[in-house]
């Protein structure tokens, strides 16, 4: 059978090359049709030969390649992801919905708090995993083998439990609070709020006279990309001293492992990749949404107060890593377990 995958160009990809390795008796196809004239005519050819099309992304108004696949009757999968239900609500927002992409497609999304948006516009999606982290190399050090051959997972975590653990343990210098921003969306991404968050806490030290630091390390953005973006935006910003930037970074591992807090206060989002790498690593989450094992905290107070009481469980040893976290993500996240998921789902539909 002949699966096309289009839409987000990073996640369409990556599920394309993971389903690819998993699954040898499908043939699996990517081509990016977004503003790509080349690219819509690959699609075209694509899907003459597909049995299936898999869009990572969702819609509810006419789409030009989702019409051609409404053309030639091809079965359609939306995966909806985050930005589009955003979409979405607009478009039911000024009535320009097109019901055919309610009721043909098969919809699915990974999270709650995305099915419940898409009931408001009309869209009934079921939960599904599609999104996936690979195994963190801490665990592939240690014989790893595929978890769904039978790879114990405690026994993972018992033999990388003291390197989970190390921050925890003889980093007591600093209190490191890690988090990513998208260089072109920094304020979506709650920049602004870190910056502020940062600040207060640099008062609160100051005022605690504490010999340990807290210290935000902020990545996928440089300090002058920051200065640049806020002058350009004409809007005054003074970076705290407690802030360090290290723009992007290739491999996250090292600052996984360094860190103790990680921080994901966008706006709005899907279920993130980055969320499930830092609990993939033991790490403490303060999250816009609420989701296993993280804290679900939206405004800055309760986010400053759940920050220092963290960091009053470090100072006391109480501060561990996030065992738990780890656990629940091997078992539903990692690549091979989600891949196995929508395989199933494919063959119920095809």
């Amino acid at each position: 059978m002949n699966i096309l995958i289009i839409g987000e160009k990073y996640f369409a990809q990556k599920i394309k090359n993971s389903l690819e390795k998993f699954d040898k008796n499908n043939k699996y196809y990517f081509t990016n049709t977004y503003k790509n004239p080349l690219g819509i005519i690959k699609y075209f050819f694509l899907l003459l030969k597909s049995n299936l099309l898999i869009s990572i992304k969702g819609y509810i108004r006419k789409k030009n390649e989702i019409e051609i696949a409404f053309l030639f009757r091809k079965k359609i999968i939306f995966f909806w992801i985050g930005s589009d239900v955003l979409d979405a609500i607009k478009v039911f927002n000024i009535n320009r919905i097109s019901k055919k992409y309610i009721e043909k497609p098969y919809h699915f999304c990974e999270v709650e708090w995305i099915r419940d948006e898409l009931k408001k516009v009309g869209v009934e999606a079921k939960i599904l995993n599609f999104v996936s982290i690979k195994m963190p190399k801490i665990f592939l050090k240690n014989d790893y083998v595929n978890l769904g051959q039978g790879q114990n997972i405690d026994s993972l975590i018992t033999k990388s439990y003291d390197l989970l653990n190390k921050a925890y343990c003889e980093n007591k210098t600093h209190f490191i609070i890690l988090s990513y921003i998208n260089k072109n969306r920094p304020e979506f991404y709650g920049l602004t709020k870190i910056i502020n968050i940062a600040s207060d806490l640099t008062n609160f030290e100051k005022q605690n006279n504490s010999k340990v630091k807290i210290k935000f390390i902020i990545t996928g953005i440089t300090e002058n990309e920051t200065i640049r973006y806020y002058k350009k935006n004409n809007k005054l910003i003074n970076i705290p001293e407690n802030i360090f930037f290290k723009g992007y970074i290739n491999s996250m591992e090292q600052e996984y492992l360094n860190s103790h807090l990680f921080l994901r206060l966008i706006e709005h989002d899907g279920l993130s990749t980055s969320v499930l790498e830092a609990l993939s690593y033991g790490k403490h989450i303060i999250y816009t949404y609420n989701f296993p094992y993280i804290y679900g905290v939206k405004e800055i107070d309760p986010i400053k107060e759940k920050i220092i009481e963290l960091y009053h469980k470090f100072l006391n040893n109480e501060l561990k890593a996030n065992i738990e976290g780890i656990k629940f993500v091997l078992s539903n996240y990692i690549e091979d377990i989600t891949n196995k998921k929508i395989l199933e789902i494919i063959k119920k539909i095809t």
